[in-house]
C-alpha cells in the first residue's frame, strides 16, 4: 500500500477514534447532570426574642419529571429551639408551616439548614440564620400570677417598662399591685445580677421598699416592707408569669 494511502486512513481511523470518544464523553456528561424535581419557597432568616416564636409558610412545588416523596429537616438549630411541622412529609405540589419557638436558647446568632431529600432525586439545602435576641429587660415585662405571705387571696401584677429599655444597663419598671396592695411600684431591674430593688416610695400614709431577684423562667421574688402609719409590715410575694 503506498504510505500517503496508509497516512490517509491512520488520520482517518484517529478522527473517528475521537469522535467516538467525545460523543461517549458528551453523553456520560448528560446522564451525570440532573435538575431537581422539586423546589421549595418560603425559606427565610428567622428572629426571635425569648419565649417568642416565629414561623415559615413553605411550598414544596413539583417541577417534574420526577414525583416522589420529599421529606424536610432542620439542622443547626440551637438547644432551647424546637421546630414544629404540620407537614414534614409529602409528594409536591405540597404546603408546610413550619413554627420556631424560643423556649430558653442563648442569644446569638446560629447557622441553620433546611434540607429537603427524596429517594431518588437526593438532597437540596437551603441556608438561613436563626437570631436570638436577648429578651427586653430580662423577659420580664409580662403579667404574673402572684402570691403572698401577706395576703390569703391568689392575685394578679404586672411589670411594665418606664422607658425605653437599655441594654446592659439598670433598667427602671414598674410593678403593678405589688403584694396585693394596690401600689404600683417603681423598681430598679439588672439583669447582670437577675435582681430587682425596690427603692423607699411613700403613697399617703404608707410607704413601701424591698429587693428580690428572678430566675431564667422569669419567676420572682421579692421581699419587702410595707409601712403603713408608721407600723413596718415585712411580706414576701412570689411571682410566677401567666401562661
Amino acid at each position: 500500500m503506498p504510505p500517503s494511502k496508509l497516512f490517509t486512513m491512520k488520520k482517518l481511523a484517529t478522527l473517528l477514534l475521537l469522535a467516538v470518544t467525545a460523543v461517549t464523553f458528551s453523553c456520560n456528561k448528560k446522564e451525570k447532570a440532573q435538575t431537581q424535581p422539586y423546589a421549595v419557597k418560603g425559606v427565610d432568616d428567622i428572629q426571635v426574642r425569648q419565649g417568642e416564636d416565629d414561623s415559615w409558610n413553605l411550598e414544596v412545588r413539583s417541577i417534574g419529571p420526577v414525583y416522589e416523596t420529599v421529606t424536610l429537616d432542620i439542622t443547626g438549630l440551637p438547644i432551647g429551639v424546637t421546630t414544629d411541622f404540620d407537614n414534614k412529609t409529602g409528594i409536591p405540589t405540597f404546603f408546610s408551616r413550619v413554627i420556631f419557638s424560643n423556649n430558653n436558647a442563648l442569644p446569638g446568632s446560629y447557622p441553620c439548614i433546611l434540607t429537603a431529600s427524596s429517594p431518588e432525586a437526593g438532597k437540596s439545602t437551603y441556608n438561613f440564620m436563626l437570631r436570638i435576641d436577648a429578651p427586653i429587660i430580662c423577659g420580664l415585662l409580662q403579667s404574673y400570677n402572684a402570691t403572698s405571705d401577706c395576703e390569703t387571696n391568689d392575685f394578679i401584677s404586672r411589670i411594665i417598662a418606664n422607658d425605653p429599655p437599655i441594654e446592659d444597663s439598670i433598667n427602671v419598671v414598674t410593678i403593678e399591685n405589688l403584694g396585693n396592695e394596690g401600689l404600683d411600684v417603681e423598681a430598679n431591674i439588672d439583669c447582670s445580677t437577675s435582681s430587682i430593688v425596690i427603692p423607699t416610695q411613700t403613697f399617703n400614709n404608707v410607704s413601701i421598699s424591698g429587693s428580690g431577684t428572678f430566675t431564667g423562667g422569669a419567676v420572682i421574688t421579692i421581699a419587702y416592707t410595707i409601712v403603713i402609719s408608721g407600723t413596718p409590715t415585712p411580706c414576701v410575694v412570689t411571682m410566677t408569669p401567666q401562661p
